[in-house]
């Protein structure tokens, strides 16, 4: 719904509107959340405060088809039963699967010396060994991986638009590759391609009726991949760089040579690299994982959106002398504004309407609808808080009205100093990992921060996906 150049645009209305800002997007208004407080209460408030399904429940029906009536009284099943089926134990037997397709890749299609379009290259390797890996080698041959991966990704460059109201019928380019994409499933499904497959076990766990089962499929297949590529492409692009040439020499000394790894007795030499490069791609703690969770940091994609099902009280703007408090206690729900509180339901005629920075209850020159002072005009000027998730008496909070649509940028809160700590936008696979206080968050956490999304509702397949980068 932002477009190619979402993130800076973001980044421009964080720096002259501050903390919190509304946006008026295809018909929908959305509310951005950028201080950690904030945040950390966006993933851990109850349901029945801030809720998943009401903010997504459209996206799912108009991209996929999923109805959602009979689609998420089964998501949470769907969710868990991925993550069972993911687990780090599984990842040794999904990676020999990966490492053969890419292997057989690498001998077909990547020259010994000379040029590669490296975006193209990664496209086609990690397409055709995720889709191996989760639907299996005889869906990919049943229907043609060309045919597949040039459907997928005329589906993936339209799925935002379609999102939207405007009418499928304006989009013939992707109602035809997601129908392709849709008889492929069905076809496969008729066929039993799918038996002893992730995509067949996790059919087996789950409750849906029959007829939306190929959009489920659909839905798990755009998952699989539509973030896994550009991390792949992001975590080589920064390797690659002349300046971080010493992080790509401890990465490439963590790899055997071709022939066996020293201290191996094996008799096959070639099982032995292959044992030593799956061993590598499954280690979460090495160099290389810290590489790749750098890098998809610094490129995280997508945005992530909850809608307010109460009346509630956010954390709102932090002063720079705040003090300790926990974020949850003022999640508390409000059936009216309290004085000091900015009342996002006011909004400006822009579409862009401002909360922040923040001024005291006391301060009435400028009321929510009138002209803010803006933030600095250089983001990396955003004054740096000791203890993010503080608060003080005098902090003005944000009062969100039920059925308002709550956004975070992954990519915004990547770049925060407050975050990630001094020079958030460089390139150091070493820096600590996400700050974001308020007690955790489930799936936050470490160097990939938010990528994974978090709470109840984190990515199912991080661990696959992470191996699968690494590999």
């Amino acid at each position: 719904m932002l477009g190619a150049h979402g993130a800076s645009f973001i980044n421009s209305c964080r720096v002259k509107y501050g903390d919190t800002f509304t946006l008026r997007l295809a018909g929908r208004s959305m509310t951005f959340l950028c201080a950690p407080s904030a945040i950390c209460t966006f993933f851990t408030a109850p349901a029945d405060v801030i809720a998943f399904r009401p903010a997504v429940e459209l996206f799912t029906q108009r991209v996929f088809g999923l109805p959602s009536a009979q689609f998420f009284p089964q998501h949470y099943a769907i969710l868990t039963s991925l993550r069972e089926l993911l687990v780090p134990s599984e990842l040794a037997h999904h990676a020999a699967c990966l490492l053969g397709c890419m292997k057989a890749d690498v001998q077909q299609h990547w020259p010994s010396a000379g040029k590669i379009e490296l975006m193209a290259a990664i496209k086609r390797m990690l397409f055709g060994a995720a889709v191996t890996a989760i639907f299996g080698r005889p869906f990919l041959e049943a229907h043609g991986q060309q045919r597949l991966q040039d459907a997928f990704f005329a589906f993936e460059g339209g799925f935002e638009l379609a999102a939207s109201p405007v009418p499928h019928f304006l989009q013939p380019g992707f109602c035809r590759a997601r129908r392709t994409l849709l008889d492929a499933f069905r076809a496969s499904l008729k066929a039993g391609h799918f038996a002893h497959t992730v995509a067949g076990k996790l059919m087996e766990r789950i409750d849906l009726p029959a007829s939306i089962l190929p959009n489920m499929l659909l839905a798990v297949f755009w998952a699989s991949l539509a973030n896994t590529i550009p991390a792949a492409f992001w975590s080589l692009a920064f390797l690659l760089l002349p300046e971080n040439a010493h992080h790509l020499s401890e990465v490439l000394a963590l790899l055997p040579g071709e022939t066996s790894p020293p201290h191996s007795h094996s008799s096959d030499p070639a099982a032995a690299v292959d044992a030593a490069l799956i061993q590598v791609a499954c280690d979460r703690s090495s160099k290389l994982a810290r590489c790749v969770a750098e890098a998809t940091r610094l490129r995280a994609p997508g945005i992530d959106v909850r809608m307010a099902v109460s009346d509630i009280l956010l954390p709102g703007h932090q002063p720079e002398q705040a003090g300790p408090s926990d974020p949850a206690a003022t999640s508390a729900r409000k059936p009216t504004n309290p004085a000091g509180c900015l009342d996002l339901t006011t909004s400006s005629s822009t579409g862009v309407s401002g909360g922040g920075p923040f001024h005291s209850p006391a301060d009435q020159t400028n009321s929510p609808t009138s002209s803010r002072p803006s933030g600095p005009s250089d983001p990396s000027q955003v004054p740096t808080d000791p203890n993010p998730t503080g608060s003080s008496a005098s902090e003005r909070q944000l009062l969100v009205r039920k059925g308002q649509v709550l956004a975070v940028s992954p990519y915004e809160a990547h770049h925060d100093e407050r975050m990630f700590g001094p020079h958030a936008t460089a390139f150091d696979p070493e820096r600590a990992g996400l700050q974001l206080g308020g007690g955790g968050v489930a799936g936050v956490g470490g160097l990939a921060g938010l990528v994974f999304g978090g709470g109840r509702y984190r990515c199912p397949g991080r661990y696959l996906a992470e191996m699968e980068v690494q590999q």
